[in-house]
């Protein structure tokens, strides 16, 4: 165990620095880090707004994550690690944006991808995001990305491959019933459909780890549709959700709880 917490507060959304020697998650509204040994826990936000949804940069030296306080929808942030200094990326009233995750350099020469989703339509949908953008690290050269303009669904966690070359995105339609995470190339062509949400890649490209029935499964994006295997398997009361894979594809840090507490 990482981090346990017997508090109710809101803990999870892992996410692995590239070199392997961190891990960043959210706790009580704030973003953390750790050592994978669970040794000296660091604050990294600390302040009264709340964050979420920490992503590593392909460099190391920043986490974007997404925000929220009394009277701000959830906006996308960058911090740099070392020195705490912040940067909003996304500053839009009219939307609130989530789940950022970074292109892989140097495809995109740095750009954001997120989920997001309309003022009205956030206060109402009760879950996820409308569809999924990306923008460059200062918010401009925003747009939807290919194939999921107008798409009829709620769309979410939106997950790059390593080599920048597939984009897994969880939503609704897709298996026509449940979460499902469909597989897209950079054009909005889908490759794969996996049963299950909260996608993770490991670092060969094709392996893609998930959320189904409260196990974490594994599934080969090789295949249109894979048949996933049940990795964790463990008891019906515990819920396993959010998972980040290493960088060298040995270890699978993830979020496991059980009535309201998450570790």
């Amino acid at each position: 165990i990482l981090w346990e917490n017997n508090s109710g507060a809101l803990v999870g959304s892992p996410d692995w620095a590239p070199d392997s020697s961190r891990i960043a998650f959210e706790d009580g509204g704030d973003i953390w880090t750790t050592p994978p040994d669970a040794n000296n826990q660091t604050n990294i936000t600390q302040d009264d707004d709340v964050q979420h949804y920490p992503a590593w940069s392909p460099d190391g030296t920043q986490i974007a994550y997404s925000q929220a306080g009394p009277d701000v929808t959830n906006e996308i942030f960058r911090i740099n690690v070392d020195t705490r200094q912040r940067v909003g990326v996304s500053n839009n009233p009219n939307a609130s944006d989530v789940s950022p995750h970074w292109q892989p350099w140097p495809v995109q020469n740095g750009r954001l991808t997120f989920g997001t989703q309309s003022a009205g339509l956030a206060q109402g949908a009760g879950f996820g995001e409308r569809t999924v953008a990306s923008s460059d690290l200062d918010g401009s050269h925003r747009s939807v990305f290919p194939g999921l303009e107008g798409a009829d669904s709620i769309l979410s966690d939106p997950a790059w491959s390593p080599d920048g070359t597939r984009l897994a995105v969880a939503g609704d339609p897709f298996s026509g019933g449940g979460i499902s995470t469909i597989v897209l190339s950079t054009t909005g062509s889908p490759l794969s459909f996996v049963q299950g949400a909260f996608p993770s890649w490991f670092p060969n490209n094709r392996g893609l780890v998930v959320s189904r029935d409260g196990d974490l499964w594994v599934a080969d994006t090789a295949e249109l549709a894979p048949n996933p295997v049940n990795v964790t398997n463990t008891a019906n009361d515990v819920e396993e959700t959010e998972s980040a894979v290493s960088p060298d594809g040995r270890w699978i840090a993830f979020e496991s709880g059980k009535g309201g507490n998450g570790n």
